[in-house]
């Protein structure tokens, strides 16, 4: 005995469907697996208000006890102002909520040395002696209040 036409259509149209969920279900389950980050900008001057030219300003977040080797970090400009980047050159951080760290190392003598000692030997990079406190929103549009240094 044969198996129908009706039948072997049938069966064709169970698999290509059962074959489509399956490439759908793949589909959600892919992803780059990096999180989703928003500008974040500042600006950083010294007690004199004169930027704070090469400080690295380091957020930490205060939700995870380890957050590995990736932080959102920017470097201060000539102008005092700092974009963080956590994946690439000034993309920003992920949305949470960060305690505000850095370190200002003295500059250079030439582009072959290594950078100097932090000019405040620590007292800034710490979670546990944050500059401030700051919250990245969903938002195109983060700024970390002037942080005017001692």
């Amino acid at each position: 005995m044969g198996v129908s036409s009706v039948e072997q259509r049938l069966t064709r149209l169970a698999w290509w469907v059962g074959a489509m969920v399956l490439v759908a279900l793949a589909g959600v389950g892919c992803s780059d697996g990096k999180k989703k980050v928003y500008p974040v900008k500042g600006r950083v001057v010294d007690a004199e208000g004169k930027p704070a030219v090469g400080a690295v300003v380091i957020l930490r977040d205060v939700s995870v006890a380890d957050e590995g080797p990736n932080r959102p970090t920017g470097r201060v400009g000539e102008d005092g102002e700092f974009r963080l980047t956590y994946y690439t050159e000034g993309d920003g951080a992920p949305e949470g909520e960060y305690v505000v760290t850095l370190i200002w190392p003295t500059p250079r003598k030439s582009p072959f040395e290594p950078e100097g000692n932090d000019r405040y030997a620590g007292k800034f990079a710490s979670p546990q002696s944050p500059l401030t406190r700051f919250r990245v929103e969903r938002s195109p549009a983060n700024e970390i209040p002037l942080i005017q240094l001692p």
